[in-house]
């Protein structure tokens, strides 16, 4: 889901049925400009469709969000929105819910055998050749130095970011 402006995201809601526990990642552009995970969670709901309430970390921002929910069982998404504000406005902005769009699993999806063979009858565990750790073993400590008295932050001279920046399309060729 990508939006104009950086937004603050505070919370999910998920209306979802999973007969065997599931994860739920989220990922923004912010604060490296390039998606990356920013939180993950386990999410169940037991014997049926309830709704889940998860509550993110309050570095959650972006103009970017991806909401990723896997697991090993099965697992039936029937609705999400996102408590979000809209951030870096003259004009302070209220929180409010933001609908996530879920795309709908088309009709004529069916599970697929995968092709993997069975395991041979004769096969056996392995032991790794590990050498045990030597009688004589003691941990070390690191030669460290301790952090300076005067030491103290620097404000770095960079520009604010414009709440609209301008970006720039550049054109990479494959690679042949």
């Amino acid at each position: 889901m990508g939006v104009e402006y950086v937004k603050l995201y505070k919370k999910l809601e998920l209306d979802l049925h999973t007969d065997q526990p599931a994860t739920f990642e989220v990922y923004t552009e912010l604060p490296q400009w390039d998606v990356r995970l920013r939180y993950t969670v386990s999410v169940a709901t037991g014997p049926g469709r309830l709704p889940v309430a998860v509550k993110l970390p309050g570095n959650v921002r972006g103009r970017y969000i991806k909401l990723k929910l896997y697991g090993a069982g099965v697992t039936r998404l029937y609705s999400a929105r996102v408590w979000a504000k809209v951030t870096g406005l003259a004009e302070p902005q209220a929180w409010q819910w933001y609908p996530v769009p879920i795309e709908i699993t088309p009709e004529e999806y069916s599970s697929a055998a995968l092709p993997i063979q069975p395991t041979e009858e004769g096969y056996a565990e392995a032991a790794l050749p590990i050498e045990p750790t030597p009688e004589g073993f003691s941990e070390a400590t690191l030669p460290i130095e301790p952090t300076p008295e005067g030491f103290g932050t620097a404000a770095l001279p960079f520009a604010q970011t414009d709440a609209m920046p301008t970006w720039v399309e550049i054109p990479i060729d494959p690679p042949e």
